[in-house]
């Protein structure tokens, strides 16, 4: 209110109280507040990955559909602080053209990669296609962390439920579950991947 930015907080700001916004931000009191709430969070979040094994030594990987590489970035940039960012690496299904550098997130590996054709360019920009139809979540996003019994456990956000999709959710689970037991039996992931690779892309089209 002090700095003329009261009322409703989701309505987008016009030019000069951008202005005063950035004003607010570098108010002595606000920006304390700011970093304080940061720093709070950021140790929370830190811990959260200490209890779940990040920050010791062993292999470990994130296993994401992939496109722009964002989380494998902010979690090397968290892990970086504690002097464990060399240890995040990643496996995806694709990533985007205008992903984040390999320096920036560490090594990675996709399936699908723009740069190997066309078709795949085209592809990898629906990609939000394939993310809602194949790969809903049943729960929220997550929005940070918090402490619970001595614990750090993720928040998630509003989640509602909708007994169609779920059940939709745990079929494909279960033929995928399937798919991957049986691809690792017939050892085709090693054997085959480039013909696995194509025939993926022909279904998705």
């Amino acid at each position: 209110n002090a700095h003329g930015l009261g009322g409703d907080l989701g309505r987008r700001l016009r030019k000069e109280e951008l202005e005063r916004f950035w004003e607010l931000l570098s108010d002595p009191d606000v920006s304390s507040m700011v970093l304080s709430r940061s720093e709070q969070a950021r140790r929370v979040a830190l811990t959260y990955l200490e209890q779940e094994g990040l920050t010791s030594s062993g292999k470990w990987a994130l296993v994401d559909v992939g496109w722009k590489l964002r989380s494998q970035w902010a979690l090397k940039r968290m892990l970086d602080t504690v002097g464990n960012g060399d240890s995040v690496s990643g496996y995806y299904l694709g990533v985007a053209r205008n992903r984040r550098t390999m320096a920036e997130t560490g090594p990675y590996r996709a399936l699908f990669m723009p740069e190997e054709s066309e078709q795949l360019r085209i592809l990898l920009e629906r990609a939000m296609v394939v993310e809602e139809v194949f790969l809903s979540a049943d729960h929220g996003s997550v929005e940070g962390y918090e402490w619970e019994g001595g614990r750090a456990v993720p928040v998630f956000g509003e989640w509602v439920e909708d007994q169609r999709r779920s059940r939709y959710l745990a079929e494909i689970r279960q033929v995928v579950t399937t798919y991957v037991r049986e691809a690792h039996t017939a050892d085709l992931l090693n054997e085959h991947l480039e013909q696995l690779s194509q025939v993926a892309l022909r279904v998705t089209e």
